[in-house]
């Protein structure tokens, strides 16, 4: 239903520009926010620089309605971060039960949906409400969503979209990186499902996860903005370093040109080119944040 609580789960490490313009994009649209970091130290244990990002929030600039607990975590791993965020917010079990003289006890509202939400994912007011609606009439735990990734600059966005789960049930938990663990029955349901083996009704009700139409709602990806000291910073804390091909800033990021294909820094074709967007077709939860002066360009007079 879209009276439903959602409590939206940040886990941040040094985006303060790119989470300031997201918390904003949602801020009106949750019951509460859960923010988690490991601070000064990434996913590898280096030691890191920390930026403004709980300053502002502890400050509350960008929480004026007290809605966002501030998590600082030794753990760096992203996977127990979300997990230790959700159970922090929802505990299981008697660990969750309030007592009736507790005069805060309603501070944390209870969430009917868990919204996980990277530091860099715009959401527009129409996509968050129509998602919520799609929620209330299509029954799943897990919900899916497709971004528009975008390239150097808010004015290049990639072909190819990818989908992300941004929507869990309570109870939900994740497994590695951003993809949740499900049940023996969840799996077979959801392999049956793919293969068209289940009537419809029998599938709503029984599905794990529920792919979310692009029709429906999308977010806008900020995941490869800025310059290449941002991206390679990106790539030295990513879960993915691992995978990431060798040369790619050099042979891939400098070497762009509008002409350029196969984009990804791990498997090329998943984004096949970039296509110019013109600052008057992007949304006002974009064009309406103070971003450095190369991230967008002039609105055409």
């Amino acid at each position: 239903m879209t009276d439903d609580r959602y409590h939206a789960i940040y886990l941040v490490l040094n985006e303060e520009t790119l989470f300031a313009a997201s918390l904003a994009s949602i801020y009106d649209h949750v019951s509460g926010v859960t923010v988690i970091t490991s601070y000064d130290h990434d996913r590898y244990d280096h030691p890191i620089r920390p930026d403004g990002t709980v300053a502002r929030l502890l400050s509350r600039e960008l929480d004026p309605d007290r809605k966002v607990n501030v998590i600082i975590c030794a753990e760096g791993s992203e996977v127990a971060l979300r997990n230790r965020a959700m159970s922090f917010v929802k505990p299981p079990g008697r660990a969750g039960r309030r007592s009736p003289d507790d005069p805060s006890r309603w501070r944390i509202a209870s969430p009917d949906w868990f919204w996980i939400v990277d530091a860099d994912e715009i959401w527009t007011a129409d996509d968050i409400s129509a998602l919520k609606r799609y929620i209330g009439e299509h029954p799943a735990s897990v919900y899916e969503v497709t971004a528009d990734n975008y390239w150097r600059s808010w004015n290049w966005r990639i072909e190819q979209r990818g989908s992300y789960v941004s929507v869990v049930a309570p109870g939900t938990w994740f497994e590695q990186l951003r993809h949740p663990g499900l049940s023996f029955w969840q799996r077979l349901v959801r392999k049956a499902d793919h293969l068209g083996l289940l009537p419809e009704a029998i599938a709503d009700r029984f599905r794990g996860v529920r792919h979310v139409p692009r029709a429906v709602a999308v977010f806008h990806h900020g995941s490869y903005l800025g310059t290449r000291e941002r991206i390679e910073a990106k790539f030295a804390g990513s879960g993915h370093r691992d995978q990431h091909l060798d040369r790619w800033l050099d042979d891939v990021w400098d070497a762009w040109t509008p002409a350029a294909t196969d984009l990804h820094p791990f498997d090329p074709s998943a984004f096949p080119v970039a296509r110019h967007i013109p600052t008057d077709q992007l949304p006002d939860e974009i064009t309406g944040h103070p971003w450095p002066g190369d991230w967008l360009e002039p609105a055409t007079p």
